[in-house]
C-alpha cells in the first residue's frame, strides 16, 4: 500500500514499515510483536485483568490510526485516537471485582 500525499506528517512507525512492506514483511512482523509486547507490559503494570487482550485492542487502534491518518489526513477521524485508547484502557482497568 502506498502512503497518500494527503498526510503531511508521517509517524516513525509508518516510516518503519507499518504501512509499506518496503523493508520486508519479516521486519514488519518483528516490529509489531515488539510493540505488542511493550503494550502488554504497560497493561500489566496498569493492573489490567487481561493485559494480552488490552495490548491486542490497542495494537488494532494503533495500526488503524496509521492507515486512517495516511488516507484521510491528520484532521480526520484519527484525531480521536487518544480518546478511543483512553476509553479502552479505562474499561479494561476498571472492571468490577478488580482489586
Amino acid at each position: 500500500m502506498r502512503t497518500s500525499s494527503r498526510a503531511p506528517v508521517q509517524s516513525k512507525a509508518v516510516r518503519a514499515g507499518f504501512i509499506t512492506y518496503d523493508s520486508g514483511p519479516d521486519r514488519l512482523v518483528r516490529e509489531a510483536q515488539r510493540v505488542r509486547h511493550w503494550m502488554r507490559d504497560l497493561a500489566a503494570d496498569a493492573c489490567a485483568p487481561d493485559p494480552e487482550q488490552l495490548a491486542d485492542d490497542l495494537l488494532l487502534v494503533l495500526n488503524g490510526v496509521y492507515v486512517t491518518a495516511t488516507v484521510l489526513g491528520p484532521q480526520g477521524p484519527s484525531q480521536r485516537t487518544g480518546e478511543l485508547a483512553r476509553r479502552l484502557i479505562w474499561t479494561a482497568c476498571d472492571e468490577p471485582g478488580r482489586p
